[in-house]
């Protein structure tokens, strides 16, 4: 296997927002982002397998897991939010977001819908998804405005790789931050929750949107942020948003 090297130290993107996880090549992490504040909040928190890595990170900031005050999900996906569970046995008061329509992926552990069957396809590596227990009223939805400390996010629903794919928007040292997870350089399989058609319809929607800079799921922190330019460069060619790593879309369900 080719030697995954992993981020073994936060990489400041401005005064209040950090990536605190990544990997390269993708294996089975996603990028999680830190929004720093007297509420700290986590876009994404990766898998089981890297919440030590994510909190010795979260230390070099002098934050621990009992001070992780929210972790909200761009999508139900094993590789972005399968390791909360760790994150809440330190701190039971955490809260959990996720769009509607993840509600009974991620609270059924289905190895669909969570993209379990991407990581272990075979099921050699007894490979699962810890079900994540979601509180209603942190159900997102289509153009929810969430007030999470100081910051304010506005939620869009963007499916399409995924059915509970959102995109998350907020203005963090005096620029807009657009946090998308897999909607740009996603991998594509309708048993996780593909659908070109409604892909394509959100990157149409993203594009009309008012950001400055994409964060997505998984880009090494070098590339990072991405720009509102080079995001609308990228969507003139749909099938070059799949990243290499993945193969092409397969059509049966």
């Amino acid at each position: 296997m080719e030697r995954v090297r992993h981020l073994d130290k936060p990489h400041q993107i401005s005064p209040h927002l950090y990536v605190v996880l990544a990997e390269i090549p993708h294996v089975r992490n996603a990028n999680a982002y830190l929004v720093k504040g007297e509420e700290n909040i986590l876009i994404d928190c990766g898998n089981k397998e890297g919440s030590e890595r994510l909190r010795k990170n979260l230390n070099q900031l002098d934050i621990d897991f009992p001070n992780v005050h929210h972790v909200v999900a761009t999508h139900e996906h094993y590789d972005h939010i399968n390791g909360f569970n760790e994150i809440k046995k330190a701190n039971p008061d955490v809260k959990f977001y996720i769009h509607k329509t993840g509600k009974k992926a991620v609270e059924t552990g289905n190895k669909n819908r969570t993209a379990v069957i991407v990581y272990d396809p075979d099921g050699t590596r007894n490979l699962s998804f810890d079900p994540i227990k979601v509180n209603k009223k942190n159900l997102l939805r289509d153009g929810q405005i969430l007030e999470l400390g100081e910051h304010v996010f506005s939620v869009d629903h963007t499916p399409g790789h995924s059915k509970a794919s959102i995109s998350l928007r907020a203005e963090i040292d005096d620029a807009i931050y657009n946090f998308v997870g897999d909607t740009y350089k996603g991998h594509a399989n309708k048993k996780i929750g593909s659908n070109f058609k409604e892909w394509r319809e959100s990157l149409t929607k993203m594009s009309k949107m008012d950001f400055d800079y994409l964060l997505n799921g998984h880009e090494w922190v070098t590339g990072l942020p991405i720009t509102r330019q080079q995001f609308l460069k990228d969507i003139t060619q749909f099938a070059a948003m799949w990243n290499p790593w993945w193969s092409l879309p397969q059509e049966d369900e």
